[in-house]
C-alpha cells in the first residue's frame, strides 16, 4: 500500500488530543476484529481512537464529542464498510472502499453516543478518528498530494481564492471545515476539471480533499 504525502507549502500540522471510549467488538469469520481496551468512561468525548482488524467489528457505544471529526483509514484489499451511526435519530457517516486505500477524510458530528461498525471482508484495515483542535494556525499556501486528506489548521482570514488543479474528468471533492459547527464550505471546479474559484471561509478551519489521483491547491 502507498503512504500517502501530504505536501505543506506552509508547513502547518495537525492538532490532537487523546481520550477514550468503550470498546466491544464482533467477528464475521473474515478475520478479527480488534480494539484497543477500556481507559475512561466511554461517556468521555472520543478524541482519537484506533481500530485494527480484517473482519467485522462492532463498538457500542463511542461517545463523540461535538464539531469536527477525521477519520484516517488504511485498507489492504477491494471491499471495506465503515459506517458509524447515531444511537438517536441523525444521518451516519459512510465510508465505502473498493481499492486499496491510505488516506482521510473529514465531517462534522453532533455530539453524542455512536455505533461504529467496520468490515474489511478479510483483508487488514485501520481506523482512528480524531478531533483536530487549534486557536491559531498558518496562512495555507499550496498543498498537493495523490489521495484524499484533511490538511491544517490554517488561517483562512487574508484567503479570497483557491486555484485547485485536479486530473481532467476525476472526482474531485473539496470542503474547507471548522472545528465547530454544523456546516464547511465546499469548493468546486468549473468546466474541464479545473478553477479559481472564491474563498469565503474565515477563522481557523481543515482543508478535506476526496479524490484518487494527484492534485494540487494553492491558496491567495
Amino acid at each position: 500500500m502507498n503512504r500517502r504525502r501530504l505536501l505543506l507549502g506552509s508547513g502547518a500540522a495537525f492538532s490532537t488530543v487523546l481520550a477514550g471510549c468503550s470498546s466491544t467488538q464482533t467477528d464475521d469469520g473474515n478475520g478479527n476484529g480488534e480494539s484497543q481496551p477500556d481507559r475512561t468512561s466511554a461517556k468521555k468525548p472520543l478524541e482519537s481512537w484506533k481500530w485494527l482488524g480484517s473482519g467485522s467489528i462492532m463498538e457500542d457505544p463511542i461517545s463523540i464529542g461535538n464539531g469536527l471529526a477525521v477519520f484516517d483509514v488504511g485498507y489492504e484489499g477491494d471491499d471495506f464498510s465503515l459506517r458509524v451511526s447515531p444511537l438517536e435519530e441523525g444521518d451516519p457517516y459512510e465510508l465505502k472502499i473498493d481499492r486499496e486505500y491510505d488516506g482521510a477524510s473529514a465531517t462534522l458530528f453532533e455530539g453524542g453516543d455512536y455505533v461504529l461498525h467496520a468490515d474489511g471482508n478479510g483483508a487488514q484495515w485501520s481506523v482512528e478518528i480524531r478531533h483536530p483542535r487549534a486557536d491559531s494556525g498558518s496562512i495555507p499556501e499550496t498543498i498537493s498530494d495523490d489521495g484524499p486528506v484533511v490538511a491544517g489548521p490554517f488561517e483562512f482570514d487574508s484567503i479570497d481564492v483557491a486555484h485547485l488543479l485536479p486530473r481532467p474528468g476525476t472526482e474531485f471533492e473539496v470542503t474547507i471545515y471548522p472545528a465547530e459547527g454544523d456546516s464547511g464550505e465546499r469548493l468546486t471546479t468549473g468546466e474541464g476539471g479545473k478553477g479559481e474559484v472564491p474563498v469565503d471561509f474565515d477563522g481557523v478551519g481543515w482543508v478535506d480533499v476526496q479524490t484518487w489521483l494527484p492534485w494540487q491547491i494553492t491558496f491567495d
